[in-house]
C-alpha cells in the first residue's frame, strides 16, 4: 500500500511538472505568434491514462492471477481496454470466455512490460 501511495505521489508531481512546463511552451509560442495545437499533457491524461494505470497495477502486482486483477482494475476505475466488448467492468468480461482470452493477452503483454 504504501508503494501505491508513493508511487501516486510522485506520478503527481511529474504531471504537475510535465503540465507546467508545456504551459510556459504554449505561453512562448503564442507570444512569438506560432501556431500550436492541443497540449501534450491533455492528449496522454485522455488517451493513455487508462494504460497507465493498469500497467502501474500490474507492476507492483505482478503475480495476482488475472481474476484478482481484474477486481483490482474495477476497484480503481481502470476504464476496460477491450473496445465493442459491451462491458464496461473487467470481472464481468472476465467471466466470458472469449473476453477472458483477451484479457489474459493484455495482462501478459504488461507482465512483460512491467519486467523491461
Amino acid at each position: 500500500m504504501a508503494s501505491d501511495w508513493l508511487e501516486k505521489s510522485l506520478s503527481d508531481v511529474g504531471e504537475q511538472t510535465l503540465e507546467k512546463i508545456c504551459r510556459t511552451i504554449r505561453h512562448q509560442l503564442i507570444k512569438r505568434g506560432r501556431k500550436i495545437g492541443p497540449s501534450p499533457v491533455t492528449a496522454i491524461r485522455e488517451g493513455n491514462s487508462g494504460v497507465t494505470r493498469r500497467r502501474a497495477i500490474v507492476k507492483a502486482n505482478p503475480a495476482l492471477p488475472d481474476d484478482k486483477l481484474c477486481k483490482r482494475f474495477d476497484l480503481d476505475e481502470v476504464p476496460l481496454a477491450l473496445r465493442n466488448s459491451g462491458e464496461t467492468r473487467w470481472v464481468k468480461a472476465y467471466q466470458k470466455p472469449k473476453l477472458r482470452q483477451n484479457i489474459h493477452v493484455i495482462l501478459t503483454k504488461d507482465r512483460k512490460h512491467a519486467k523491461a
